[in-house]
């Protein structure tokens, strides 16, 4: 199976040609909110937040979805790697 990241030259070209896409997600802990808040660098408009790491998740997943869909007007697949965790 092919990967290939998000960001990367002409990503959107192996979305549509049905390439598996790789979103990094960064992950913190926001101690004065009390809440997970995950970003990711390559994937424009991704910020979720979430009290605990289960519905984190769930948001992650159905934002990268939805974020894709509206740039590439089409599902595609997607899979995500987390690259970083703080507790700070």
């Amino acid at each position: 199976m092919f990967k290939y990241r998000v960001g990367f030259p002409f990503w959107r070209e192996f979305a549509r040609m049905g390439a598996t896409l790789s979103v990094i997600v960064e992950v913190l802990y926001d101690e004065e909110a009390n809440v997970f808040v995950a970003t990711s660098p390559n994937l424009h408009g991704l910020v979720v937040e979430a009290q605990d790491v289960k519905a984190l998740l769930s948001e992650i997943n159905s934002s990268i979805d939805e974020l894709l869909y509206e740039e590439l007007h089409c599902k595609v697949n997607a899979q995500t790697t987390f690259a970083g965790f703080s507790l700070a």
